[in-house]
């Protein structure tokens, strides 16, 4: 009965191995219960190697998972890690640019109207930012907002005339397609808007963070 009883934990065992990872082990633990069946498990199971041969293919395909699984982890790491060194390099390089033009004197509408029409987003970010003295992120935030309000204050606010802010309309989504603008209506509101009432918004957003949730 004792030979049966082993044999039959045996077969449990080849069951987790041959089956999957129900658990962690119970592929190692199915060809540990068959290696212990001994010459007895030879006789009751005449196909008992190959139920072995099973079980340590269990453990080769759980090895082999675990493997992949630890690889995906450290390339997802190590793609993670470069690709936050390589925007921080483009981010110094669209530094450079806006510092040169800004120390020559160059940093203005057109510099902006160029950036816009040549793709240039980044760079148009940028020097959006330097002209109307505000951060990069907070000028992201507007550009990304499907709403044309932020964009117009701050681009009223660098002092900046109808024709760049329409270029800029039509970049900030660029290559794909934007929300609908009416730029008939925008031109008029853009109009409307003094450059000092623009400056007292942006430095108000400024202060109270209010431009977070723009």
């Amino acid at each position: 009965m004792r030979g049966y009883d082993r044999l039959g934990r045996g077969r449990e065992h080849l069951e987790l191995a041959v089956s999957g990872t129900s658990r962690p082990g119970s592929a190692e633990s199915g060809k540990r219960g068959l290696d212990s069946l001994g010459l007895f498990g030879s006789i009751v199971a005449p196909d008992l190697h190959i139920r072995k041969q099973q079980a340590c293919l269990g453990i080769s395909i759980n090895a082999a998972g675990l493997q992949q699984a630890e690889w995906e982890t450290r390339y997802a790491v190590t793609r993670t890690y470069w690709s936050v060194q390589y925007a921080q390099q483009q981010r110094n390089v669209v530094d450079s640019v806006i510092d040169k033009l800004k120390n020559g004197g160059q940093l203005n509408g057109p510099a902006i109207t160029k950036f816009a029409e040549t793709g240039q987003y980044e760079e148009m970010v940028a020097g959006l930012a330097r002209l109307c003295a505000a951060p990069v992120e907070l000028i992201e935030r507007l550009m990304q907002n499907a709403r044309y309000d932020g964009v117009l204050v701050a681009c009223k606010a660098a002092g900046l005339h109808w024709p760049i802010f329409n270029a800029i309309l039509k970049a900030r989504f660029a290559p794909y397609e934007g929300p609908f603008v009416d730029f008939t209506q925008a031109r008029s509101d853009f109009l409307k808007l003094s450059v000092a009432t623009a400056q007292r918004m942006l430095r108000f957003w400024l202060v109270r963070g209010v431009a977070k949730d723009t």
